[in-house]
């Protein structure tokens, strides 16, 4: 009979540790991430740390955490590579453990908002599942592509110069008006053409020299310019971007960014000219936050670049699509004394029709078997339709 009694009991303790242990322990364990890496660079591995903390006074005997990251994120588990995060630890009452993960990336924004727990009071009675949310994100920026030989081409482009000068607008020149843009000064604001045009105007002077320096990215594929587009070009033209953005900071030049490209904001992106310190950074951290999908066409871009640009800017016009749009654009803006030089994928760099001759042209290379997944893709859809 006592053994009985004692039987009794110690199921009714377990029972009721369980119990107690579902309702003050249940909810309680924290998830944080770690990253000590400010700036991370295309294809770098970085250290990410994962911290779980038990804010309860009981312990939870066993937890098993899972996290999967985004498609083009690796984490190294022993010499494989894997697309999650997963382990096993315990957490002893209000203990907390972290675990350091080796994590390759990719060009891009990368957002890490969820992860998975299981976890149980230890006596198998009872277990638990959790999804922990929080916002963190990973921006990668592009390589520069060091492979390029770009040096004689923004050479060609910016004109020669003895002496490092700067030169200024010259009030007393006006030539016309343009719409305002970030960083303009409130007393060149036209305010007669601003109440006509219903948005402000400023004035617009001619300079003495051509020193604003302009990227200008395509990334549309096809006519219609939402089918699809292929991510080792958009790549390419990240990498060269950047190296020329590198190239203009080296040489004072003002420079700026545009590009049909998604990106985390709205409208296309565009980053304003400046030469000011963290200009560069400014230009890499928008190449990373750069989505491989287009929100226009090139040539309603164009559009909009020809609108707002200074007097006889340099840009350089990434491309890897071609029509008679964008050729019309690209005229125009050679007609208002903009200086051009376009880079295009190497498949359509001898067949720009309605080009002028006047503007250079450098082939973009890019992997045989990407472009002819471009082509492939492309005949099927056009087909389709």
């Amino acid at each position: 009979m006592s053994a009985l009694i004692w039987v009794v009991a110690l199921v009714a303790v377990v029972y009721g540790y369980s119990k107690v242990w579902e309702r003050y322990a249940a909810g309680k364990i924290k998830l944080t991430l770690r990253i000590d890496q400010e700036v991370i660079y295309d294809g770098e591995e970085i250290e990410v740390w994962t911290v779980l903390e038990n804010s309860s006074w009981l312990p939870i005997p066993w937890v098993e955490f899972l996290m999967g990251l985004p498609s083009s994120l690796r984490v190294k588990e022993g010499e494989e590579w894997r697309e999650e995060i997963s382990y096993r630890t315990f957490l002893l009452p209000r203990q907390r453990v972290q675990r350091m993960h080796k994590i390759l990336v990719k060009r891009g924004t990368h957002r890490l908002s969820k992860a998975e727990i299981q976890y149980g009071d230890g006596i198998g009675l009872k277990g638990l599942f959790e999804e922990l949310h929080w916002f963190g994100r990973i921006m990668v920026r592009p390589r520069v592509a060091e492979e390029f030989d770009l040096d004689l081409r923004l050479q060609e482009l910016v004109g020669e110069k003895s002496v490092l000068r700067w030169y200024q607008e010259d009030s007393s020149r006006l030539i016309g008006i343009r719409s305002y843009m970030r960083g303009d000064p409130y007393k060149m604001i036209h305010w007669r053409a601003t109440a006509r045009a219903g948005e402000l105007m400023v004035k617009q002077f001619d300079t003495t020299s051509e020193t604003d320096f302009y990227v200008v990215m395509n990334v549309q594929f096809f006519k219609t310019f939402w089918w699809g587009t292929i991510k080792e070009v958009v790549e390419a033209q990240c990498r060269a971007a950047a190296k020329l953005f590198q190239l203009a900071e080296a040489e004072s030049f003002p420079y700026g960014l545009y590009s049909n490209a998604s990106w985390s904001g709205a409208g296309p992106l565009t980053v304003p000219i400046s030469n000011l310190p963290g200009q560069l950074d400014s230009m890499l951290s928008a190449l990373g936050d750069l989505s491989y999908k287009p929100n226009t066409t090139f040539y309603e871009l164009l559009q909009s670049v020809r609108i707002r640009l200074h007097n006889r800017s340099t840009l350089v016009l990434f491309t890897p699509y071609w029509d008679d749009k964008i050729a019309l654009e690209v005229e125009l803006l050679r007609a208002d004394g903009h200086r051009l030089i376009l880079i295009a994928l190497e498949r359509i760099a001898d067949q720009l029709h309605g080009l002028s001759p006047s503007i250079p042209v450098v082939p973009l290379l890019v992997e045989a078997t990407e472009v002819d997944q471009l082509d492939e893709e492309g005949k099927g859809k056009e087909e389709s339709a």
